[in-house]
């Protein structure tokens, strides 16, 4: 089984996402923070071997961490970048510890 993060400052959306990797059984969401500032912390507290990080957050964006995580020797969690802005992934695209990217696709309720 696979140790998660997942870092998104939508709550709900976050729930949804843990409740759906949860469900499958290869992954155990252990965490799910709103604020960009505490990622990092609990990255090293944690030990995950998986964080799917929201590029857009509060406090430190994803860009920041991903940066962060890249240059502390003893982090070895590997991102997977879930955003709906094609910009910041391209960005994130040239880090070694970013593994994949998710697209966010929002759907609006009338």
């Amino acid at each position: 089984m696979v140790n998660a993060i997942i870092a998104d400052d939508n709550k709900d959306l976050c729930m949804t996402l843990a409740n759906e990797l949860n469900v499958t059984k290869e992954m155990k969401v252990l965490e799910m923070i709103n604020d960009g500032t505490k990622v990092i912390q609990e990255i090293k507290r944690l030990k995950p071997e998986i964080i799917i990080l929201d590029l857009k957050m509060p406090g430190r964006n994803g860009l920041q961490i991903i940066e962060d995580i890249e240059n502390v020797d003893s982090i070895e969690t590997k991102v997977v970048v879930f955003s709906g802005e094609m910009n910041y992934i391209a960005k994130a695209k040239n880090y070694n510890c970013v593994i994949s990217y998710l697209k966010k696709y929002y759907v609006l309720k009338k």
